[in-house]
């Protein structure tokens, strides 16, 4: 139903959720598992994470260190 609002002629605005899942999925679509890994991160934005894709190469520490990083990023844009 929501995909179905999304294209044509109908002037909906999808809510910020879908937007999110919709760019991530792409992220993924292009990049696989460890796009699939930083999707399910808490608040990191899709360009943070185009930037640790393209900083980093396969699962090792240092991709998961950016990624933890970018959380705690993100979480202190929240509360200040």
């Amino acid at each position: 139903e929501m995909l179905a609002r999304t294209k044509g002629r109908h002037s909906f605005e999808p809510p910020w959720w879908w937007l999110n899942g919709v760019d991530a999925s792409k992220t993924v679509s292009i990049h696989g598992r460890r796009a699939g890994i930083i999707a399910s991160a808490k608040r990191v934005e899709n360009e943070i994470a185009w930037d640790i894709l393209a900083e980093t190469e396969g699962e090792g520490d240092d991709f998961f260190e950016r990624i933890v990083e970018a959380e705690r990023e993100a979480l202190k844009k929240r509360f200040m």
